[in-house]
């Protein structure tokens, strides 16, 4: 199944003008700034989950300003994290690597309180502002079963599988960054690349299979 295929029918919503899939381009890139207010930072993190529908139904979120976000914000930026904001480099994913980023995942837990932060929190959390990491919501999960087996946990495990996936498929992950990078001016991080492959593909499934 063509990478550069689905990844490229997912790209299609992000062009068109006021579209929401845009707040994450705008969150991630705002914290690739040097120098981040930590207002500005929870604002658009906050406003980037609600377009990406973590606001919805019961969640804690909803019952909460956007100022609940700056603990993790505070937690993001902390040098002794400072690691985990890699260059865009597959050579980056090693084993010490994914043990922080895992570390890193109760570290948020304990940032919201631990308000019930599930998986597709915490992983969408993490690739609108560090970009390490695809986000585990319903579609990615189905588009990542389909090709490197289940992915319901965000651990080390699973983790692990997509890593192994990125490394057998880099060079067409290269090719479909710089393609992007052409149109948007954006270098999207290859666990972005690999959220929008297996998210389109989940969803096409999805809507054939007629869920």
């Amino acid at each position: 199944m063509s990478i550069t295929k689905y990844v490229f029918r997912h790209y299609d919503k992000i062009t068109s003008e006021y579209t929401r899939y845009k707040s994450w381009e705008y969150c991630y890139s705002y914290f690739r700034k040097r120098n981040i207010d930590k207002d500005t930072a929870a604002l658009h993190l906050a406003f980037y989950l609600a377009s990406w529908g973590m606001y919805r139904g019961s969640g804690f979120l909803l019952q909460n300003d956007y100022k609940i976000h700056e603990p993790a914000v505070d937690l993001l930026l902390k040098k002794n994290n400072s690691s985990l904001w890699i260059s865009d480099n597959e050579n980056s994913f090693t084993e010490k690597y994914v043990d922080s980023l895992c570390g890193l995942k109760k570290e948020i837990q304990n940032a919201y309180g631990n308000n019930n932060c599930s998986d597709t929190l915490i992983t969408k959390i993490l690739l609108g502002t560090l970009g390490t990491t695809p986000a585990y919501d319903r579609y990615f999960r189905s588009g990542a079963k389909l090709v490197i087996g289940k992915a319901h946990s965000f651990n080390k495990k699973s983790y692990s599988s997509i890593i192994s996936f990125c490394n057998s498929n880099i060079d067409e992950i290269r090719r479909v960054q710089k393609r992007i990078k052409s149109k948007q001016g954006i270098k999207y991080p290859i666990m972005k690349i690999v959220d929008m492959y297996f998210w389109q593909l989940g969803y096409e499934m999805e809507q054939k299979a007629g869920k």
